[in-house]
């Protein structure tokens, strides 16, 4: 039987790049992003790689991805810097119009 092999994440808040924390790669979306929820005490719904792709299959994570966890209502942009090696998140609030 094929067994495939645990794979771990290096998650951030969205918008910082310090606080990182360890987390392994669960069976689903839903419980990684319960675990990111519970390491930072945010209601995480979001995740978005380095380069602010937005994940929404679990099979898209490779180990040792860095990911960057949200709230619904935070959305990710990338802003150019000196180096194109080290992006930057920012962080841009959803605005709902009554």
């Amino acid at each position: 039987m094929f067994k495939e092999k645990m794979k771990r994440v290096v998650l951030f808040r969205n918008g910082t790049n310090v606080d990182g924390k360890v987390v392994l790669v669960t069976h689903s979306l839903d419980e990684l992003l319960t675990a990111a929820g519970n390491k930072f005490k945010i209601t995480a719904k979001r995740l978005f790689t380095e380069k602010g792709g937005e994940i929404d299959d679990i099979k898209l994570i490779r180990d040792d991805d860095i990911l960057y966890v949200s709230p619904a209502n935070i959305i990710s942009h990338l802003i150019p810097r000196q180096d194109p090696a080290v992006p930057i998140l920012l962080l841009h609030r959803l605005s709902r119009k009554s």
